[in-house]
């Protein structure tokens, strides 16, 4: 009987314990389902939130909120809001061009990780990075601190034009060239007590290839050549000619009174120099060497432009001409058969002109204004060369592993790219004579508005 009854109750109480069990497993099911619901809930409530929030590119900040209504109501006043009414900014969270939306705080989880995934917009206060500045602009505090000074304009005078390579070099109205390192510091003043003084103020600056040696051109048709290392004298001299000679045969060179607006230098030569003034004409000059500046001869070419009048009223009716922009081809990493050419760019306001300097100078290219160009619209002019260098990979196009020589070049808001191609002549019959060179446009683009400068970034 004992035994029996044992077993009887030990029957009845494991029953129980299973009841139990079951009854606790299907509890815990049935909170796991209402917790994952609301979760589910919550997750869709905020993403339709989201959904609204972006509906019609609206604002997601109240700074971006409060910017678009002032925008709003200084172009277009709504008839939702009122002129005396004063904007503020709108409450946290999502807004509308009409009003704001706030979130109400009943899921500060998923609003925090929601609210860390959207892209986070810049308060008034912080300085904002739009995608299409791709250049980093330095302000050169304390270069501007000097040179314009009270101090430094009377003894330097104004800053007339600049040249940016290894140094940064600032042409002055009192004919001096001063020279400033990257930390700013000022490590050479140029012209001080020389004849550069007395020529006016310097119009066109240009470094060399291997940034030792700096030329200026200046007001009243001078140029000079200077070493950086050793300004007390310049390395290079080449004067104008008095106008009064235009009457009879004259030698070749810029005109008494004639700015230099552009220089550069040849290669890496440092007596190989181009120039143009604002009357149109352009130059080359090579000088021999010598023992100084007094003891070389400079042989100047006429590249481009006719010499003035000597009569007044009869340069009154020649159809007047000027240099927009003017460039010799630099050097790249990669030896070309052309660098010996000593290539130029000079673009007018109505041709593109290259020209080669040596071993003569000769017209390589020619290229008319484009007819789109108005043709008595207010014109501007640049352009900007990039040399052959030698690729990592090779090109695509052509499957070289060089790239050929480009030139860009704008006239207004037309911008044109041209390649240049080398045929080389056979080294037995034509060892010395200059390659053959063919010019081919490759794009065309078309601005919004007129460009004024250009430059290569790679």
């Amino acid at each position: 009987m004992s035994s029996s009854g044992e077993r009887d109750v030990g029957g009845k109480n494991e029953d129980v314990q299973a009841d139990e069990l079951e009854r606790a497993e299907n509890g815990r099911t049935s909170a796991e389902g209402d917790g994952s619901s609301r979760i589910a809930d919550m997750l869709r409530e905020e993403r339709e939130r989201q959904d609204d929030a972006e509906e019609g590119s609206r604002p997601r900040s109240s700074a971006a909120l409060h910017g678009y209504g002032r925008i709003k109501s200084a172009e277009s006043p709504s008839k939702d809001v009122s002129p005396e009414i004063s904007l503020s900014p709108a409450p946290e969270g999502y807004g509308s061009p009409e009003g704001s939306m706030s979130i109400p705080d009943d899921t500060p989880s998923i609003q925090s990780s929601l609210s860390s995934q959207l892209p986070r917009v810049e308060d008034e206060t912080d300085t904002p990075q739009a995608p299409w500045e791709v250049v980093r602009w330095t302000k050169l505090r304390i270069i501007s601190g000097q040179v314009f000074s009270e101090a430094g304009k009377r003894n330097f005078g104004k800053p007339t034009c600049l040249a940016v390579s290894t140094s940064i070099a600032i042409g002055t109205s009192k004919g001096l060239i001063l020279i400033f390192d990257y930390h700013q510091t000022l490590k050479a003043i140029i012209g001080t007590g020389t004849k550069a003084a007395e020529c006016g103020s310097v119009t066109a600056l240009a470094i060399s290839a291997d940034y030792s040696t700096v030329v200026g051109g200046h007001a009243d048709g001078y140029i000079f050549t200077w070493e950086i290392a050793r300004p007390a004298r310049p390395f290079l001299q080449i004067p104008p000619f008095d106008r009064s000679l235009l009457t009879g045969r004259h030698p070749n060179g810029h005109v008494s009174g004639c700015a230099i607006l552009h220089v550069g230098f040849l290669g890496t030569r440092h007596t190989a120099l181009i120039s143009a003034d604002d009357g149109g004409m352009a130059f080359s000059h090579l000088a021999t060497r010598g023992l100084g500046a007094i003891a070389r001869s400079v042989t100047t070419t006429r590249l481009l432009g006719r010499y003035p009048t000597s009569v007044p009223s009869m340069e009154r009716t020649r159809k007047p001409s000027s240099v927009l922009a003017f460039s010799p081809l630099p050097l790249g990493n990669v030896e070309q058969a052309s660098d010996k050419m000593g290539l130029t760019a000079i673009l007018t306001p109505y041709l593109l002109v290259i020209v080669s300097t040596t071993p003569i100078a000769q017209t390589q290219h020619k290229a008319p204004r484009p007819k789109a160009v108005a043709a008595h619209s207010a014109l501007s002019g640049c352009l900007a060369w990039f040399p052959a260098v030698k690729l990592k990979v090779p090109s695509t196009d052509s499957g070289e592993p060089i790239s050929r020589t480009k030139l860009v070049y704008c006239w207004s808001n037309i911008l044109t790219v041209l390649e240049v191609e080398e045929t080389e002549k056979p080294q037995p019959v034509e060892k010395d004579k200059p390659p053959d060179l063919h010019f081919r446009p490759r794009s065309r683009w078309m601005s919004e508005e007129a460009i004024v400068a250009v430059q290569w970034l790679s």
